[in-house]
């Protein structure tokens, strides 16, 4: 299995202190809800920030986000992991309170492919361009490029949050990889 550092959720712990908490939002108890804010509150709005212009509409995503997870909680059965029911909230939260087109090509996706070495990221070229190329892409493959490669979700994981078929989510990365290459 792979670390939780690995998985770009360096402010989380381990899926079965998830699913403790989850079991304490379901039962109401409002510290564990403040747990899991707090834990996947950063997270989220990195995430988040990669397609949402810097305003107060990703704070309103997120809070929804969270306001659905408190009142859906007994809804959660254990099916999935927990991070990735969390990101299927807020995808699903973020397509419904953003029009498409206000979504497209806003903020860059730089950063889910580099290391997070300033020194390295300000003296390579090839990081500039290839954040262009990214940025031409379609959301539906730069979102699913970053649950992939940034947060670390599997094929299956990807296809629940963005409610389509794994088929289509590897069809999506195929095709993301290829207009990367031939741009």
């Amino acid at each position: 299995m792979k670390s939780t550092q690995a998985l770009g959720f360096e402010d989380l712990r381990t899926d079965a202190n998830d699913t403790n908490v989850i079991s304490g939002v379901q039962a109401q108890d409002r510290r564990a809800f403040e747990k899991l804010y707090l834990t996947y509150y950063g997270t989220l709005a990195r995430f988040l920030a990669r397609f949402v212009a810097p305003t107060s509409a990703a704070e309103e995503i997120i809070d929804d986000t969270f306001m659905t997870i408190c009142n859906c909680a007994m809804e959660f059965r254990g099916e999935s992991r927990v991070a990735a029911w969390i990101f299927a909230i807020l995808y699903r939260t973020a397509i419904q309170s953003m029009e498409p087109s206000r979504l497209r090509g806003r903020l860059p996706f730089a950063g889910i492919f580099r290391r997070h070495d300033s020194e390295f990221a300000s003296e390579n070229p090839y990081n500039d361009r290839f954040d262009r190329r990214l940025n031409r892409l379609p959301l539906e493959k730069r979102v699913t490029l970053a649950l992939a490669y940034q947060m670390g979700f599997s094929i299956d994981e990807i296809a629940t949050i963005t409610q389509v078929a794994p088929a289509t989510v590897e069809m999506r990365m195929n095709h993301a990889r290829r207009d990367l290459r031939d741009n």
